[in-house]
């Protein structure tokens, strides 16, 4: 397990307690201007999330970590999902997955054409999955990390969270515990132009520096299916909000890509390859809590597939749309999942072969451009 990928979920939960103190400030200022007093907020719990999740295994989530009411803004939602995922995270796996980059494109030119939702079963019910290329949305955001949380309770409804994570999470600087503590103390206080002067250096709160979230929520009731039709129509929806429906797809792609390929891996190769890392003997740049994220249940399952350097760039250049429609000669054909020879009408029969995305006619492409086979490695 390389060290920045524990320390990105860190980061994000050090950032998680960071806001929660902004939103304190501000709320505790605005009772004083007002005269007022009201009960204690969610956000005034935080100082015992940390402690709640060290103890946490085998407990239901607590909702005083998160508002009573729910929120209204899709920040506020991811706000109130990142207690819940940590929660379902240490309690159901510790697991961060790492695509490589190869493999990550091989995934992404694989279609999702005869999957049912019914098809797809996740590793765990949260898990973390990283990526050596980061995949972006239409505005030229970069996003390397997902954080997927499965049937999952958000104020009264089972949902498939995901929420993803751009590049410029890893150079995100927390306040420190020195300086979380002046600002508490200003708080205590009312001195709220002290308090204001500390906060507004925070990364999350500066605009040129701040780092991107952003969440897709499935309500599992709908999760059934046909996964294209159903990939089709979340995507019309993602559209309507204004969102990149393209990064839906991709995310889509890149799971059933790691549901199925962990899923179908002959035992003995899980037995020996998937082992857990022990932890690094560097020092961390970053304080980490041993019983949350130093854990040796914390691995990265390592995969690489070799393809010629042709392959790649053309791999590189395929996208969600030019998996579809009329082919031409030379022309490029997405890879997909399929049952066994013998079982294709056997519902009941998993889908465990992979056939690989790869190009048709290649020779036709030219001496220097000819792509070679493909091979598959564990390594």
């Amino acid at each position: 397990m390389k060290i920045g990928q524990i320390n990105q979920l860190e980061i994000l939960l050090s950032t998680w307690e960071d806001m929660c103190l902004v939103m304190e400030g501000g709320f505790n200022q605005g009772l004083a201007e007002g005269g007022r007093c009201a009960p204690v907020q969610f956000f005034q719990n935080t100082p015992e999330f940390r402690g709640f999740l060290q103890n946490s295994f085998g407990q239901p989530f607590d909702k005083r970590f998160i508002d009573a009411q729910p929120p209204t803004s899709n920040l506020l939602q991811i706000w109130s999902m990142i207690p819940i995922f940590f929660h379902a995270w240490l309690n159901n796996s510790k697991r961060i997955y790492h695509f490589t980059n190869v493999l990550e494109s091989m995934f992404l030119a694989t279609s999702l054409k005869k999957i049912d939702c019914e098809d797809i079963h996740f590793p765990f019910a949260a898990f973390a999955l990283t990526l050596e290329r980061p995949i972006a949305d239409a505005n030229g955001i970069f996003y390397d990390c997902l954080l997927i949380a499965d049937d999952v309770d958000f104020y009264g409804k089972k949902y498939l969270a995901i929420i993803l994570l751009d590049v410029k999470w890893k150079g995100v600087r927390p306040m420190d515990q020195a300086v979380r503590e002046r600002v508490k103390w200003a708080i205590r206080k009312k001195r709220w132009d002290k308090a204001a002067k500390k906060l507004k250096h925070l990364d999350f709160i500066n605009a040129e520096n701040r780092p991107h979230l952003r969440s897709y929520y499935i309500d599992k009731q709908f999760w059934r299916g046909d996964l294209q039709q159903f990939v089709r129509q979340y995507r019309h929806i993602v559209k309507d909000m204004g969102q990149d429906e393209q990064l839906a797809l991709k995310v889509f792609q890149l799971l059933m890509g790691l549901c199925f390929f962990l899923n179908n891996l002959p035992n003995s190769i899980l037995r020996e390859k998937a082992k857990p890392t022990a932890a690094s003997g560097a020092k961390p740049k970053l304080p980490i809590p041993a019983k949350i994220f130093d854990s040796g249940q914390v691995f990265t399952f390592a995969t690489e597939t070799i393809i010629s350097q042709e392959e790649k760039e053309i791999f590189g250049q395929i996208d969600a749309g030019s998996l579809s429609g009329t082919p031409k000669s030379p022309h490029f054909r997405s890879g997909h999942w399929r049952r066994p020879p013998g079982c294709g009408q056997d519902p009941n029969c998993p889908k465990s072969i992979w056939v690989k995305p790869c190009v048709i006619n290649a020779d036709r492409l030219g001496v220097n451009q000819q792509p070679h086979g493909s091979k598959n490695i564990l390594k």
